[in-house]
């Protein structure tokens, strides 16, 4: 997991070198009970295809069945050049969660589709962790003591039952 500090960096980088050569900005219009999440793509030092973004769109869109208060996810790819003959694929996630919180991954690895799988199953178990954080938290306020009261039987009851 990386800090937010490096994410805003990597950002900060791809405006500065004016190298953002493509910004997608999806939102699911199929049911906005649904899909709230809006999620925007920038790909870095390169143009994505339609069918990388729809990727990314469908694998970042299931972390909403978890976590259905995220605000924003944005995506960050970048390929990365190490001297080797396959260069490296670097993928951010950023996600915006209620309460000024923000849950973040970052991914190298031969190609997008792997970084992007394992930057979801990590923000998985994130949100889990959140979430159950949360619900501690919440638990904890209620009282956890209910009170008993035995009620004593009427005298009209007692005569009945001989």
């Amino acid at each position: 997991m990386q800090s937010v500090s490096s994410f805003n960096t990597l950002h900060n980088e791809a405006l500065s070198l004016g190298s953002i050569q493509h910004t997608c900005v999806r939102r699911h219009i199929t049911h906005p009970k649904l899909c709230k999440m809006k999620i925007s793509v920038q790909s870095v030092h390169f143009h994505a295809d339609s069918k990388l973004l729809e990727f990314v769109e469908k694998k970042v869109s299931r972390l909403e069945r978890l976590f259905d208060k995220i605000v924003e996810a944005e995506v960050y790819l970048k390929v990365q050049d190490t001297g080797a003959k396959v260069k490296e694929k670097v993928t951010e996630i950023r996600l915006r969660i209620p309460g000024n919180s923000s849950l973040v991954d970052k991914r190298t690895g031969a190609t997008f589709e792997s970084t992007v799988t394992s930057a979801v199953e990590t923000l998985k178990r994130q949100l889990v962790r959140h979430k159950t954080k949360n619900n501690d938290n919440r638990s904890s306020e209620r009282p956890t003591h209910l009170a008993t009261v035995e009620v004593a039987p009427l005298e009209n009851d007692m005569e009945e039952a001989e």
